[in-house]
């Protein structure tokens, strides 16, 4: 076979495969439910987010990002799974990421007052050298410790 049309059809065949797959492997390949996953495309779409290129549709750029992210493969390991341009995918992987964090506001609201960073580690001089560290993109303090028996000894 011509090796450009079996690359064709393989790019084409391996979202294909994954969008019509059985719901449990579905969920397994892009940790979400096809209907919530559905509902992202079409949210992205009607936002202008994203839009289908040239050769890659809206449903196989998420598919791309969801790989990389859910599964912590690398960019190249992608590249190879997708039979696209290691360039290709670094581009669509920026372009999800950035369409997901333009969504972030309009769906993630928080309760400021409960997320506000304690006086006793604001005042606490131990924290001094944390001062202008960046805990969380959007700069809310979560409030975790960890138990006795699992903390170091200084």
């Amino acid at each position: 076979l011509n090796s450009k049309l079996t690359t064709v059809w393989w790019t084409s065949c391996l979202p294909r495969l994954i969008l019509n797959s059985r719901p449990d492997l579905f969920k397994e390949i892009t940790r979400m439910e096809r209907d919530t996953f559905d509902k992202l495309v079409s949210k992205l779409c009607n936002y202008a987010l994203l839009k289908d290129g040239q050769s890659v549709s809206v449903e196989e750029q998420v598919l791309i990002f969801l790989d990389i992210v859910c599964h912590n493969n690398a960019m190249r390991q992608t590249a190879l799974k997708f039979c696209r341009g290691l360039y290709t995918v670094k581009r669509y992987f920026g372009l999800v990421l950035e369409a997901l964090v333009a969504l972030y506001p309009i769906y993630v609201r928080f309760n400021l007052e409960l997320c506000a960073q304690p006086i006793t580690i604001c005042k606490n001089p131990k924290y001094k050298p944390f001062k202008n560290a960046l805990g969380a993109l959007d700069g809310v303090f979560v409030p975790a410790h960890v138990p006795l028996d699992k903390q170091a000894n200084y």
